[in-house]
């Protein structure tokens, strides 16, 4: 059975803005062309607001399997509540929050993967340029979402 394991990274909400449909409709692509290429097809997710949640949702959508990881354990809102429901695995990397979470698990997650998705707009800080630079040193293999080309192509 071929198997890949695909990280997510990209911005919260605030860094999206506008954006978002054009994100979904790019994420959604990409998962179902991964699923015409492999028997199985898993989504490492970070669950945070923005770019994660839109494609764990397209990903449930399409018939990829979730694999939630949460920094530490904490109480989840709906959206996460939904997304946990639906996925095949759920990890947890520390019992609560302490310094350099977020990173330690976005370092897991590119540890775990065969590919990572990048949805960044080109800034340099910020979690999702940190992340990038990890699968980078990492030797990833990256799929780039097309920041400026797409800026303009898909209004709803």
């Amino acid at each position: 059975m071929k198997e890949i394991k695909v990280a997510v990274t990209g911005h919260r909400l605030e860094r999206i803005r506008g954006q978002e449909k054009n994100i979904e409709y790019w994420l959604e692509g990409q998962i179902k062309n991964l699923l015409a290429c492999y028997d199985k097809v898993v989504l490492i997710d970070g669950m945070a607001q923005g770019v994660d949640q839109i494609a764990a949702i397209a990903a449930i959508n399409n018939g990829a399997q979730i694999s939630c990881y949460f920094p530490y354990k904490k109480k989840l809102y709906e959206v996460q509540e939904y997304i946990v429901e639906n996925a095949a695995e759920v990890r947890y990397l520390y019992d609560k929050y302490q310094n350099g979470c977020y990173f330690d698990r976005d370092c897991r997650m590119v540890d775990d993967c065969d590919l990572l998705i990048a949805v960044w707009d080109g800034k340099p800080f910020g979690g999702t340029y940190y992340t990038y630079k990890y699968a980078l040193e990492k030797g990833k293999n990256i799929l780039m979402y097309p920041w400026e080309e797409m800026k303009w192509t898909r209004k709803k």
